[in-house]
């Protein structure tokens, strides 16, 4: 193989050395955004009480999102603890967001009863980074698609049929039929 470098040609350009260079800064970039989410901590004496108390607080509360979603469940119990604290009182108290629960939903947490506030996390991270879309449907999905990709990544999540039905129903295209019947 030769590769036109400007004014020289290299020969036979070793594919090889090449994958290796990608996985290694896939791997690079991948521990890099693991340690990211692990380095969260929620905000020590947090006040939430007026409308802009939620607003001082919305960067926090995006990085507490993508915490939850990539930290194990295996370890960390305290300070998930903590985290879902702070994120079910911003959710609760927020005058820009307004989560909707159908009963579909609220039957995905029956064996992990943690992944109700994924739900509610992947809703409330689409809202505020999608702040003009009006369609009411699509937090709704990405709140069920967090709760998949959670379901997906961390082993030490209960098995579940139910759950299991969802991310073939998603690889299948019809994950977003399923959702906007869940919520008739």
């Amino acid at each position: 193989m030769y590769i036109y470098t400007g004014s020289f040609f290299c020969a036979n350009l070793n594919l090889t050395f090449m994958k290796r260079l990608l996985l290694l800064i896939a791997l690079f970039l991948s521990v890099c955004l693991c340690t990211y989410a692990q380095d969260f901590e929620v905000p020590q004496n947090y006040i939430l009480k007026e409308k802009g108390d939620y607003a001082k607080y919305q960067a926090d509360v995006l990085k507490a999102i993508d915490w939850l979603q990539k930290t194990s469940w295996a370890g960390q119990a305290e300070k998930r603890k903590q985290v879902n604290g702070f994120l079910i009182e911003w959710m609760t108290g927020s005058p820009t967001v307004s989560i909707e629960i159908g009963s579909g939903v609220t039957k995905l947490a029956d064996k992990n009863n943690g992944l109700l506030i994924v739900y509610m996390a992947g809703y409330t991270k689409y809202v505020l980074e999608n702040a003009s879309d009006s369609d009411k449907n699509k937090p709704k999905i990405a709140g069920v698609k967090a709760v998949l990709e959670k379901y997906k990544s961390d082993s030490s999540l209960k098995k579940d049929k139910a759950l299991d039905k969802l991310v073939q129903l998603e690889k299948d295209g019809k994950l977003e039929d399923w959702v906007l019947a869940s919520f008739s």
